[in-house]
């Protein structure tokens, strides 16, 4: 995992400053596209944005805050690559059951993806 000051800003404040999840029950569809919306938009300000967070997020998938780790899915649900899943894999065994079920929903949408990142 690279060290957070290597990261830029915008990245680290998406993932340690906003809460949110991708596998809520409760109005799932809508905070999914909430979700959508305030990842899209941090990558869309920034050239290679959706790559530098894609990769930060991949790299956070070995840190232990489990908080870190659900953002991380969350991000990956909505800019992961199909290529990504073997990242995801080894959390689908997490012993807390919010990142498993993170892991469960990430891999189901990023699986569902072409290998080029177009859905």
């Amino acid at each position: 995992m690279q060290d957070d000051s290597e990261l830029p800003f915008w990245i680290r404040d998406l993932l340690s400053r906003r809460w949110y999840s991708c596998s809520e029950p409760a109005y799932v569809h809508f905070r999914q596209g909430l979700l959508r919306e305030w990842v899209m938009e941090a990558v869309d300000g920034h050239e290679n944005g959706r790559e530098q967070l894609r990769q930060a997020c991949c790299a956070y998938l070995q840190h232990d805050d489990a908080q870190v780790l659900e953002q991380s899915l969350a991000c990956l649900f909505v800019i992961g690559l199909a290529t990504d899943a073997y990242a995801v894999e080894p959390l689908l065994s997490h012993p807390d059951e919010a990142i498993r079920k993170a892991a469960r929903t990430c891999m189901f949408e990023i699986r569902r993806r072409v290998p080029d990142g177009r859905d």
